[in-house]
């Protein structure tokens, strides 16, 4: 009966740990420039992740940069990342991913702490520079709007800069801190997981065998 009573406890204190904990993502440098030709494009990278209690625990820390990134078991997880993003898709396949991705990001309820951006971009084409400066400054402006809870001038800073070298560039200068409740993620990696393709593979077999025996 006590071992019962503990277990029990213990369900219930992971619980409510669960739903009074939030990941914390900082991002405190983020340098990526192209505008250099052979250098990496990665200049500067700290990140920390943590996971707050009423957001002043602090239970859990993991600091990242750039030698973490470039480290070989890193790059080939990244390399596999990157390949995986790129593979052949068709433009259907592709449009279902991105909606799902914006499903997952609508549940997630992000909330943005703080932002401070600079973004620095060129194109061999001045109307096309033009154009997508106008295009990213909109969409900057929507987004800030869906993740943040109470704006402040002083924590939320961001500036679009058009490049009219006539080359392809991009810079970008990226401080930033964002929170997730843990529950919100917990409850999306879950419908992920009995969403995936296996389940629904493994149902479609079912039924051919079904089928071939009628």
């Amino acid at each position: 009966m006590v071992l019962v009573f503990c277990f029990l406890f213990l369900i219930v204190l992971f619980v409510l740990v669960v739903i009074l904990s939030n990941l914390r993502i900082s991002i405190n440098k983020l340098e990526l420039s192209n505008e250099i030709e052979k250098t990496p494009i990665i200049k500067k990278f700290e990140m920390s992740i943590s996971i707050y209690i009423l957001n002043k625990i602090k239970i859990f820390n993991k600091n990242i940069d750039e030698n973490y990134l470039k480290s070989e078991k890193n790059s080939k997880k990244i390399e596999h990342i990157k390949n995986k993003i790129l593979s052949g898709k068709s433009i259907k396949e592709k449009k279902k991913s991105a909606k799902t991705d914006m499903d997952i990001l609508k549940r997630l309820n992000i909330n943005l702490k703080e932002l401070n951006l600079e973004l620095k971009l060129g194109t061999e084409d001045v109307l096309l520079t033009t154009f997508l400066i106008a295009i990213i400054s909109i969409v900057i402006s929507m987004a800030l709007g869906k993740v943040i809870k109470r704006y402040d001038e002083k924590k939320y800073k961001y500036l679009i800069i058009p490049n009219y070298n006539n080359k392809n560039s991009l810079k970008i200068i990226l401080n930033g801190i964002i929170d997730i409740k843990l529950v919100n993620i917990i409850s999306i990696l879950l419908k992920l997981l009995f969403r995936s393709d296996y389940f629904v593979k493994r149902t479609s077999n079912r039924r051919s065998y079904v089928n071939s025996y009628e």
